[in-house]
């Protein structure tokens, strides 16, 4: 009963700029009007939550490599059409794609075949140009050395 008051608004969306107001009257009667103006803006952070699982262990030239990670979107909306690319050295090999709901995780594998012996260098990478307010961009990309007889 002291004629103050104070309030929070939890916003869930969709982003935008916004116009709140608010009224209210002093305990001696005065009236008074109060209006602001917010933005809100979702949390988007798609990130790979894994290290690269290859298999098998011992990979042979010719014969199919299997590199498969957990991607998550730890964001609070969902997220289509989102871009794993497989990068071999600094060359783009291939890319997939698929749609993550908000805190949906999954795994996801990417196949390549090494044409011959050698230690390959390969990069997995969440696309984060698909994160408009990304709350972390090292997350979206992991790296392994690949050794192939």
């Amino acid at each position: 009963n002291d004629g103050v008051f104070v309030g929070a608004i939890v916003a869930e969306g969709p982003d935008g700029f916004y116009e709140l107001g608010a009224t209210g009257a002093s305990p001696s009667g005065v009236e008074f009007v109060v209006t602001g103006t917010f933005e809100v803006q979702a949390q988007h952070d798609l990130l790979i939550a894994s290290e690269i699982a290859i298999a098998p262990d011992h990979a042979k030239s010719g014969e199919p490599v299997a590199l498969t990670v957990t991607v998550l979107n730890a964001g609070t909306v969902d997220s289509r059409d989102v871009k794993l690319e497989f990068f071999l050295g600094a060359r783009k090999e291939s890319s997939q794609r698929f749609d993550l709901k908000a805190g949906e995780s999954k795994r996801v594998t990417t196949i390549w075949t090494p044409g011959a012996a050698n230690n390959y260098d390969v990069q997995l990478t969440i696309d984060p140009f698909d994160e408009p307010y990304a709350s972390n961009f090292e997350n979206n990309t992991r790296r392994a050395v690949v050794q192939v007889r």
